[in-house]
């Protein structure tokens, strides 16, 4: 079965995308059921379906995908080049320095006003944000440094790895694939932000889609956006830990927004001459590499 549809269409590439992901949606949806009897109501059941949904809608597909799409499915997902050490820390670097940005797009989104005509729509919208802060609110309660751990797994690490082998590693690649490398960035972040149904999140989570998507297309390597999302959730989360073990009380959630909103518009110039920076480093390592490969021939 290995590349079996190597040479299909990307028409037909993305229907097979569609059709696997809501297959393994449901099926994995119908195991956490039968595991947790539907009842969410504890935290541990709540955790074991957050884990097994993420399991079964971005971790399985691409990875089957890739293999019947692809001889070499590291290849094909962008996996098989090692992150080097230090652009990892600096996509670290670019992360930490876009809070503020993305705290700042969050207060701008959050005052959009639909028209009284659609106010029946707003307030949906606006029940599914605070139902949506509610489950994020449930899980990241952490009593213990191991929950700490087990909810950095759970929120950073799998997302991480899952959300970017579906988006950036396979639907960013198809369209990149019709459309060009810009197209392909944006539709995905378009795509990704859409997927999260969060109007008022909306822009911010975009923007981050967008941001993760230039830094595969400008390394080739999926590695680094995988790192920018593992950093962006785990700050998060050890920061709602640290203010409920009273170690510190800052609102990471909104510096940047109104009321610091300078700092968000210096986020904003920091992250551009990171990303600028990040570029530079990786088009100078393309023209060595490139100068060797051509002295080693």
């Amino acid at each position: 079965m290995k590349a079996f549809f190597e040479y299909a269409t990307t028409t037909a590439k993305t229907l097979q995308l569609i059709g696997l992901t809501l297959l393994s949606f449901f099926v994995f949806s119908l195991v956490s059921m039968v595991i947790t009897g539907g009842d969410f109501s504890s935290l541990t059941s709540l955790r074991l379906a957050q884990l097994l949904q993420s399991l079964g809608l971005f971790v399985l597909p691409p990875l089957v995908l890739a293999y019947v799409w692809s001889p070499s499915p590291s290849e094909w997902l962008q996996t098989h080049q090692k992150p080097v050490q230090s652009v990892s820390l600096l996509v670290m670097l670019i992360m930490w320095a876009a809070i503020p940005a993305i705290n700042l797009l969050g207060s701008l989104n959050q005052q959009v006003q639909l028209p009284e005509s659609m106010a029946g729509l707003e307030a949906t919208l606006k029940a599914m944000e605070a139902e949506a802060e509610v489950l994020t609110e449930r899980l990241l309660t952490m009593n213990t440094v191991g929950e700490l751990l087990f909810t950095i797994g759970l929120v950073a690490l799998i997302p991480a790895v899952g959300e970017e082998l579906f988006f950036r590693g396979t639907i960013q690649k198809l369209i990149h694939s019709k459309w060009g490398p810009h197209a392909a960035v944006w539709l995905t972040a378009l795509i990704f932000s859409a997927i999260h149904f969060q109007f008022y999140g909306f822009v911010p989570r975009m923007m981050l889609g967008a941001l993760m998507g230039y830094l595969l297309v400008w390394s080739g390597s999926l590695w680094y956006p995988i790192v920018a999302h593992f950093v962006n959730n785990a700050t998060v989360v050890f920061f709602y830990y640290a203010d409920q073990r009273g170690w510190i009380h800052f609102d990471l959630e909104s510096f940047g927004g109104r009321e610091t909103a300078f700092a968000g518009y210096i986020s904003i110039v920091a992250v551009s001459l990171l990303l600028w920076l990040y570029r530079r480093i990786l088009m100078n390592r393309k023209t060595v590499m490139n100068g060797k490969n051509v002295q080693g021939r």
